[in-house]
Parts: structure tokens; sequence; C-alpha cells
């Protein structure tokens, strides 16, 4: 195996630990059905990264640009949202499982960006995720928060 063919499955390898962490997230039934769809169009554009470097292909940029731009669309809207700020305070299982393939998404980029004649287009796309990853947990983070009725939680002992 060449270098560079060990630099793509190194890169492969790391994009498969952000699907495995994306699909656990979906195992979970906590998305919404617009969430839902915004978390399996990302799992299908790193799916489709993946499985270009493992046979060695190039990238459709076309393709990778519509993920891209699904993506940014996507993110948009969450940051347009009037949420307020909850970043990693909920108790969301499936926002647990994106906040790891966001730190994973980062390793990945890294591990992209050692893979020679790869197309900007994909270093583009999967720049951005960990900032999509972030708001969609953040979001699942609301959800899971909203749902909780007000009063079933116990005060804490140090408040009584």
């Amino acid at each position: 195996m060449t270098r560079h063919q060990n630099q793509q499955v190194i890169a492969a390898d790391t994009l498969e630990e952000v699907i495995g962490f994306i699909e656990t997230c979906l195992a979970t039934g906590e998305p919404t059905a617009v969430l839902r769809d915004t978390v399996l169009t990302t799992n299908k554009g790193l799916r489709m990264i993946s499985d270009h470097l493992r046979r060695g292909d190039i990238q459709d940029r076309e393709t990778v640009t519509s993920f891209a731009e699904s993506a940014t669309a996507a993110l948009a809207h969450l940051e347009s949202a009037e949420n307020p700020a909850v970043s990693g305070q909920g108790h969301s299982m499936a926002a647990a499982m994106l906040r790891l393939a966001r730190a994973v998404t980062r390793r990945a980029l890294r591990a992209l960006e050692a893979v020679h004649g790869l197309d900007i287009a994909v270093l583009d796309y999967v720049g951005m995720l960990p900032r999509l990853l972030d708001n969609l947990a953040d979001t699942l983070d609301l959800d899971d928060q909203s749902a909780i009725p007000v009063g079933l939680c116990a005060e804490p002992a140090h408040r009584r």
C-alpha cells in the first residue's frame, strides 16, 4: 500500500467513525422529522466521500457541492432560529452523539487535508460540518428540555 493509499484509508476510517456516531444519534429516535432529514443528508454525504476514498475515485464536485449547499441551508435555518443558548446543557443522547461526531469530524478534516489531490469542495463541506452538528445538538437539547414538564424535576437539596 502506498503512502497516498494509506492516507485515503485513514481519512475514510475517520469518516466512518463520524458516520457511526450520526447513525447512533438517529437510532435514538429523538430527532424530529426536519432534524432527521438534515442528519440523514449529512450522513449520506459523508458516506459518499468515504466510499470514494476507499475506491480511490475522484469525488464528483457537483454532488459534494449539492451536499454542501444543503448543509449550509440547514445551518442558516438553525442559526436563525431564536433559541436560547444551551450548548452542552441538555441530556439528550442524540445530542451527545452529534457532539462526539463533531469532535471526530475535526479529526477527519485533518486526515482529509493529508490526502493528495482531494477536491477543495470536500474539504469545504467537511470543514463546515462541526458547526452544523453543534447546532443540531443544541436544537436536540432544547427539544429534550422542553419535553420535560415543569415541576417534575426535583429541586436540588441545597436550595431547599
